[in-house]
């Protein structure tokens, strides 16, 4: 531009610039600087990578290293693998144990004195409205556990089914042939049968896994088995 005949044109040196309060070293010292630090950057950046390059190696099927860690997790989870098995065994062999403590059975016969409780429905109907429920006796030496604190014979009842129960009418209806069955036994007539036993009430069971009952009483949940012969 021009004012009163002079030239006023601005000149911007872009290549000369620097930010405000800081000086461009342009001296022969300054730019060795620079490319030394630049030089350092890219030695440092391709170290890096060879480093990384060595490790994936090493890591690789290829690599002894990398086979030594790929053996060491075979061994690693074989050896899981094993202890996971001897815990489930573990844990079903102590289920089965803890079932087996749970339930057992007594066979009757004609020669076990069985006494059927008086009281004892004589319809269908009546056990219905008791709901499943009858008890009769047996001596303590007729009995397959050891009951220590009976001095009298052993007593057992039938659990109660109430209304809603889980196939509630077939069960009665089953326990009403398993109650004609104990009958004929009493009269001494009839074929042996194996009574289930229910043991989570009334019974102690002991450190070394054997079970006794408390006092004279024992559950019992009506599941039979018939010997024809």
């Amino acid at each position: 531009m021009r004012r009163g005949g002079a030239d006023t044109t601005a000149r911007i040196e872009f290549s000369s610039y620097a930010p405000p309060g800081i000086r461009e070293d342009k001296s022969c010292a300054g730019q060795k600087d620079r490319a030394s630090r630049s030089r350092s950057l890219a030695e440092n950046s391709r170290a890096h990578q060879r480093q990384g390059r060595r490790v994936s190696r090493c890591l690789g099927p290829g690599c002894r290293h990398g086979q030594e860690i790929h053996r060491g997790m075979d061994r690693y989870h074989g050896t899981l693998r094993m202890l996971a098995k001897i815990i489930v065994a573990a844990s079903l062999a102590l289920l089965g144990a803890a079932t087996a403590a749970l339930h057992s059975n007594v066979q009757l016969d004609r020669t076990s004195d069985l006494q059927v409780d008086q009281r004892a429905a004589v319809t269908p109907e009546a056990l219905t409205a008791d709901w499943g429920q009858f008890e009769f006796s047996i001596p303590k030496s007729s009995f397959p556990l050891p009951a220590p604190h009976c001095k009298g014979r052993i007593k057992l009842r039938l659990i109660a089914l109430p209304p809603g129960a889980p196939r509630r009418d077939q069960i009665i209806a089953q326990r009403w042939i398993l109650l004609q069955h104990l009958r004929d036994l009493e009269s001494g007539e009839g074929a042996a049968i194996d009574l289930n036993l229910d043991l989570s009430h009334y019974a102690t069971h002991r450190s070394d896994g054997s079970t006794a009952l408390e006092y004279c009483n024992s559950f019992s949940n009506g599941e039979f088995t018939i010997h024809e012969h």
